[in-house]
């Protein structure tokens, strides 16, 4: 095994020298790869190595990194340098947004691994101090490509399972690179205690339970209580905070949190400057029933008023109990879940369920 340092300056000089020489592969595993409009920017001369590479028979490939803020995964490998290099045969693989991809990977020949802080942009390359080294080493290089390999690759679709609705609202395909989940598991204290739900009726805090209901549909797609966060994608998927910047939006998501302790404390939420924030679902225990797409689907969220949501919430539960919700007394609702009577006839006089053109005598 050869180990030689490509720290800082160095390195730009010493990646040209590996991809020209390179004879039969190139692989790169990159977080950000940034070129400029100038043909002498150094990501652009990189790049057209890159290119040459490919033109000369060498096959290249590149894994991109798609969780970037304020950037769409569908724009990431846009612009002229990315169409330059797909005409030279570069393949170009979006990694799913599910997951930040912070690699700073170059694998040459499946032998020479170069790995370290470098991202491909002019400050990593011309200013920052940047660590980065050299080895040789075939079962290395074979690692390496073997964990590349098993990235999940965004199509840039939100799969849609048959019986779901076909048209993906804006943003879910990037929330949810693998499709939404098809339904949650919700606990029934969430609709039927006072502290959860119906408190946040009480006190129109409808940001709290959309953040609430998005954070259960994030656990079930990421099969555990506890993921990660972007607070900037939370707020575009539900369409708030639009008129923000981004240090505004952080800071307003971050008192959301704070207010969703006060409704039975069930997430714990730690934010990190700049960064994601880590959630944790504490939901109450106890029984759970079944939302599935026919009552609720995450892509509503940012269209419904939290009138409309609790009430398709209730709707779901009373089927599992094959009961049907314009059978019940409105004191008996109000009674059970919380939801005053002159609030519930004006919630089902103005619901999207019966406007959408969904039949009365069906339960709502």
């Amino acid at each position: 095994m050869k180990i030689q340092d490509a720290s800082d300056r160095v390195y730009q000089g010493r990646i040209y020298s590996l991809l020209d020489q390179a004879r039969s592969s190139i692989v790169i595993s990159m977080y950000l790869i940034r070129p400029g409009e100038d043909p002498t920017h150094p990501v652009n001369l990189l790049l057209e190595r890159l290119a040459g590479a490919a033109r000369r028979g060498v096959e290249v490939t590149i894994y991109l990194n798609t969780k970037i803020e304020h950037i769409p995964p569908a724009k990431v490998a846009d612009g002229p340098s990315f169409d330059q290099l797909r005409e030279a045969g570069v393949k170009i693989h979006l990694i799913s947004p599910v997951r930040r991809v912070h690699d700073k990977l170059v694998v040459v020949d499946r032998r020479l691994v170069v790995e370290g802080s470098m991202n491909w942009s002019v400050a990593a390359i011309q200013d920052n101090f940047e660590s980065a080294t050299i080895i040789e080493s075939p079962e290395l290089a074979a690692v390496k490509l073997k964990r590349i390999s098993l990235f999940p690759i965004w199509d840039g679709k939100a799969r849609a399972p048959s019986g779901r609705r076909p048209a993906a609202p804006p943003h879910t395909a990037e929330f949810f690179p693998a499709g939404a989940p098809t339904s949650i598991e919700v606990p029934v204290a969430l609709i039927e205690e006072q502290k959860y739900f119906p408190a946040m009726i009480s006190y129109r805090n409808e940001r709290a339970m959309k953040l609430l209901l998005l954070l259960i549909y994030l656990s079930e797609a990421e099969g555990r209580p506890k993921f990660w966060l972007s607070p900037e994608s939370a707020a575009r998927f539900l369409d708030i905070l639009q008129d923000k910047d981004r240090v505004a939006i952080r800071s307003e998501i971050a008192v959301d949190f704070e207010n969703l302790k006060n409704f039975g404390d069930c997430v714990d939420a730690q934010f990190y400057y700049d960064d994601d924030a880590e959630i944790t679902l504490k939901l109450p225990p106890g029984p759970t029933f079944t939302v599935g797409n026919e009552d609720l689907s995450a892509g509503e969220l940012a269209g419904l008023e939290d009138n409309e949501i609790f009430l398709r919430l209730i709707r779901a539960r009373l089927r599992e109990e094959g009961k049907r919700l314009d059978e019940l007394p409105p004191s008996e609702i109000e009674r059970r879940f919380h939801f005053e009577e002159r609030t519930l006839r004006r919630t089902l006089k103005g619901s999207k369920l019966l406007s959408a053109g969904k039949s009365p005598t069906r339960p709502i």
